[in-house]
């Protein structure tokens, strides 16, 4: 029987930065959102588990045509979730996270922190355009296709079909479920539904519950902050050894 290590996403907002002795003056910024999946006890799994997908799909591609096309600023972005910290259970609710990571001058991280919140939270009112859904189903397809010519991929299809709480010992049948919920999942994506699913998924709004990772080129020894203790120490010195020089002069 597996244990699990117990584990609470942070409340509220959470701004943190570490600095690293760094080669290249750069940095790395993540972004990261609670995500709690209620799945229903049929397939309800299935189709979450893709809306997610579609879901980071869409909030990586809009970021990287603002944070690099528009403002030149990124190399990439990467929008990924993650729920391998939680525990195989029949539950009907799954713990996890989606996280934004990209990389620039470390003056702009603050500044591009926040335009990925306020896109994130323009999808979650306005909703994408047309657009936006035609390029994020052709994605899905371009990368489910190009997936089928992997190994890798068809390993995935096998260890989800097992793994499934409905699975009965029928791999086929769990396959053919599994390309049923795809389709209808992407025939009812639209504006409407991709909206209501970044509201769904995500905290709503997504700027309550977050977390923010930034990671920074240690500043050179005489600029980092000192300990006020230390502080104190430099100061006495100081105004001892220039006490010291006027007692001197006077002489």
């Amino acid at each position: 029987e597996l244990t699990p290590l117990p584990f609470d996403f942070p409340k509220g907002v959470v701004h943190e930065e570490v600095r690293v002795a760094m080669t290249e003056s750069i940095n790395s910024t993540q972004l990261t959102f609670p995500v709690v999946l209620t799945l229903d006890k049929d397939i309800g799994s299935l189709a979450e588990v893709l809306w997610v997908s579609l879901a980071a799909r869409l909030l990586e591609s809009r970021l990287l045509n603002i944070l690099r096309f528009k403002y030149g600023e990124v190399y990439s972005v990467q929008v990924g979730a993650f729920f391998g910290a939680e525990a195989p259970s029949v539950e009907y609710a799954v713990r996890g996270d989606v996280a934004i990571n990209f990389s620039c001058d470390p003056d702009a991280a603050a500044r591009l922190r926040e335009l990925a919140l306020d896109e994130l939270s323009r999808l979650q009112e306005a909703g994408p355009s047309e657009e936006d859904i035609s390029t994020v189903l052709e994605l899905e397809v371009r990368g489910f296709e190009l997936g089928q010519q992997e190994n890798s991929h068809w390993l995935e299809r096998l260890t989800s079909a097992y793994s499934n709480r409905k699975f009965n010992g029928d791999v086929d049948k769990a396959f053919q479920t599994r390309e049923r919920v795809r389709t209808e999942v992407l025939a009812s994506c639209s504006p409407e539904t991709m909206r209501l699913a970044l509201r769904r998924i995500f905290p709503c709004p997504c700027r309550k519950h977050y977390t923010a990772i930034t990671l920074l080129p240690q500043r050179p020894w005489y600029q980092r902050p000192r300990p006020v203790a230390l502080a104190l120490v430099s100061t006495a010195a100081a105004a001892s050894s220039a006490y010291a020089m006027i007692k001197y002069r006077r002489k």
